[in-house]
């Protein structure tokens, strides 16, 4: 049975100290804190979680301003933003190694606009790229490899997409369609963008399209239509590194809160060996840490 509960996005607890003056000497004394809250104000599981609301969802610093007053938690936005950026070069070794991994790679995508095409006789085209999802969709079944893959593809697609071609091509030399029109724009982009488009029957490990790269931009632009700019270069900097790194969360399964809130509470070690602290290793890393070190040590 699971039961779920709701809570603020940041709550507080209040700490009231009782002052006692000694009847003797005069002297006052003050109760002490208790020993696990800490020094302290801001846990740094805080600036987790307004850069998780700030760059993974696209909530600003003002609505999460508005949303704290309401529940009776003050956080202005100025705060906020001195969290977050308070807490990004703690974060910085993970994204630099990000990028030092990801320019390693054998794929490097990148994104561009493509035309919408409303017309029947687009069902042609949707009926030839069905075949080939599909074959793609066979080759993970049989967990082929990259270069059985290609060889799956020449021997499955490469027909398919030569008929396409060769489709494409006599409805813009036979006028079979208004070259302004929707569909005669989109047809002369996929002949224009032909060698691209077949990459995956060339190149071994070539994606069909370049759908992760489009939903990682989508949060880009969910943080345009809220927030609209950076006021800084500094800020589109630290932007850039947390909306990175919760989108490399989301990718690999990783709890992008928890991801965050380590990165901190292990600066030191994220620094001395980022390669350790990534989305899908960093859970294991904690892990040998916890059975090696005592907890003290390592806050």
């Amino acid at each position: 049975m699971a039961r779920q509960l709701s809570a603020d996005c940041v709550p507080a607890k209040v700490y009231e100290l009782q002052r006692l003056r000694c009847s003797l000497c005069g002297k006052v004394f003050t109760a002490q804190v208790p020993q696990d809250v800490g020094a302290d104000k801001y846990d740094i599981t805080v600036a987790s979680m307004i850069g998780l609301l700030k760059y993974g969802t696209g909530m600003p610093f003002n609505r999460q301003e508005g949303l704290q007053e309401s529940l009776g938690v003050p956080l202005p936005a100025s705060t906020q933003w001195k969290l977050v950026a308070d807490a990004a070069p703690s974060l910085r070794p993970a994204f630099e190694e990000l990028i030092r991994q990801g320019a390693q790679g054998d794929l490097m995508c990148n994104d561009d606009t493509a035309n919408r095409i409303f017309d029947k006789e687009v069902g042609y085209v949707l009926k030839a790229l069905a075949v080939i999802y599909k074959n793609d969709a066979d080759a993970r079944k049989q967990n082929l490899s990259p270069e059985a893959r290609l060889q799956w593809h020449q021997a499955k697609s490469a027909p398919v997409m030569k008929q396409l071609h060769e489709w494409l091509t006599r409805q813009i030399e036979d006028r079979l369609v208004e070259p302004n029109s929707g569909l005669g724009q989109a047809v002369s982009y996929m002949l224009k963008h032909w060698s691209e488009l077949t990459l995956f029957l060339r190149q071994a490990g070539a994606p069909l399209d370049n759908n992760v790269c489009e939903r990682a931009l989508k949060k880009v632009i969910l943080h345009r239509k809220n927030a609209m700019f950076y006021l800084t270069d500094n800020g589109a900097r630290v932007g850039d590194m947390y909306m990175s790194l919760i989108y490399t969360c989301q990718l690999c399964g990783a709890n992008p809160f928890d991801y965050l809130t380590q990165l901190q509470r292990y600066a030191p070690q994220v620094a001395d060996h980022p390669q350790n602290w990534m989305p899908w290793n960093y859970r294991q890393t904690i892990d040998g840490i916890a059975d090696t070190t005592p907890l003290e040590t390592i806050r």
